[in-house]
């Protein structure tokens, strides 16, 4: 009876650890801001408004600093190392920023349409 229970037990424990896989709002999977297509925060269209750019720039600036944090904590490395993994990740945001900026501007030729 003891090895019945404690079988029903782990198997409830272990199908309610998978029921609650993936929950909505859940920030690691895209969260409240993840729309049709997932990391993009694009329409259909491929229309960018001023407040998706704005969402994906905040989403960049987390990843980055919860990398800085990972790398300042790491204690395996040392401080030189830490110094140039620092600076490549700050290589790394200012690039995804810069892409960003250019689709976000690229859908605007010339200025028309922007206010």
């Amino acid at each position: 009876m003891k090895k019945i229970f404690t079988l029903t037990f782990f198997i409830g424990a272990f199908v309610t650890s998978f029921a609650q896989y993936n929950h909505p709002g859940d920030s690691r999977y895209g969260g409240q801001y993840a729309y049709s297509s997932g990391a993009n925060f694009s329409n259909h269209n491929n229309f960018m408004s001023p407040r998706e750019r704005d969402f994906q720039i905040d989403k960049i600036n987390r990843e980055y600093q919860f990398n800085v944090r990972s790398i300042e904590q790491n204690p395996l490395m040392r401080r030189h190392q830490k110094k140039v993994a620092i600076r490549n990740a700050e290589n790394d945001r200012n690039f995804k920023i810069e892409m960003l900026n250019r689709k976000y501007f690229s859908q605007f030729p010339n200025n028309y349409g922007r206010r």
